[in-house]
């Protein structure tokens, strides 16, 4: 099953480190059908009170999933008990942090200071990934062939997967659009570097890598140290490269009025849903104009009191707003 895994997931080393770890000691020695949603309940319960992150049990859940469907496939097992799952166990593995509070960099000024403030090449690669909203491994396995400045398109079809080329996530590429900040900075990174292969090459190419492979590609690790040493020459809160890179893009293509339907194009999300998680920004959210049906003056000096109804049967209860003078006036009349 190893192997046939090999040939369909990129994340096969992965899926055996999560198999290994989490799910081997709970189903390792259990057959197909022994498996239930009380057994799968008791493992996401202990993985949680181990203090393991959310994504990751939903991450081995899947992996269940999968090696069932795998298993049904060929026969071995009737029904994947994971399907079967009931909402409280789903609620369980809801993700610890709103993806609507996750910082990014508001101030485009703040994000020129940053570009500034990096060297070269990290500072190209921070502005195709905050220009253009590129994965930190699309960035790095971006080559020139696919960089089309006459145009003003990028080709997104490759990443660095595991110090090796694969297709981008969900096997689909995309063109996004060159914006104009981004462009003199792609076009003078070409004349600097001849325009050929990656845009992107290790600084030292015989120091690192593995045994028999030397490094090819840029290591993440080098734009994240250059990146928080930028952050705090600016005078800047700590952020994570996907935030003042990917997410800043969206956050401001959304705060600019962009479309949510272009930018799940441009970002290479499989569902405008994803997308959607950026909507709390847009700013006709906060115009004036639209709450005008709200507009009531809550200062003016008045009580709140209770009426009498005027259908004793149905006895349905009524409220108003009244000032002290009408208020005695009610009252003297209610004693007549």
């Amino acid at each position: 099953m190893a192997y046939r895994r090999e040939l369909t997931n990129r994340d096969v080393k992965k899926d055996k480190l999560r198999w290994k770890n989490h799910l081997a000691p709970h189903f390792g020695a259990l057959k197909p059908g022994e498996v239930d949603k009380a057994k799968i309940r008791a493992f996401v319960e202990a993985k949680l009170a181990q203090g393991l992150n959310s994504a990751t049990i939903v991450r081995c859940v899947h992996l269940l999933s999968s090696l069932y469907e795998d298993l049904i496939e060929r026969g071995l097992a009737q029904a994947n008990p994971v399907r079967a799952l009931p909402r409280s166990i789903r609620r369980m593995l809801r993700p610890t942090f709103d993806p609507r509070s996750t910082p990014f960099v508001e101030r485009l000024d703040e994000m020129k200071r940053i570009y500034q403030a990096l060297p070269e090449p990290i500072g190209v690669a921070f502005a195709i990934g905050a220009f253009a909203g590129l994965r930190t491994a699309e960035v790095l396995g971006l080559d020139w062939k696919d960089v089309n400045l006459v145009r003003t398109r990028i080709h997104v079809r490759r990443q660095v997967n595991d110090g090796r080329l694969a297709v981008v996530k969900d096997d689909e590429s995309r063109v996004v659009p060159i914006l104009k900040p981004l462009a003199p900075i792609l076009a003078a990174w070409k004349l600097r570097t001849g325009g050929e292969g990656l845009l992107f090459k290790p600084a030292c190419p015989t120091r690192g890598g593995r045994e028999g492979r030397p490094p090819s590609f840029m290591r993440p690790h080098t734009l994240h140290r250059h990146l928080a040493k930028a952050l705090a020459a600016c005078g800047l809160s700590a952020l994570t490269w996907y935030q003042t890179t990917r997410h800043t893009f969206a956050s401001q293509w959304v705060l600019a009025g962009g479309s949510i339907e272009k930018l799940k194009e441009i970002m290479g999300h499989s569902s405008v849903v994803v997308t959607e998680r950026y909507a709390h920004l847009k700013p006709e959210l906060f115009r004036a104009a639209d709450y005008e049906l709200l507009n009531v003056d809550l200062t003016s000096e008045g009580r709140v009191v209770q009426l009498k109804p005027k259908d004793a049967e149905s006895g349905a209860v009524g409220y108003a707003a009244v000032t002290d003078d009408e208020l005695m006036i009610r009252r003297q009349r209610a004693t007549v």
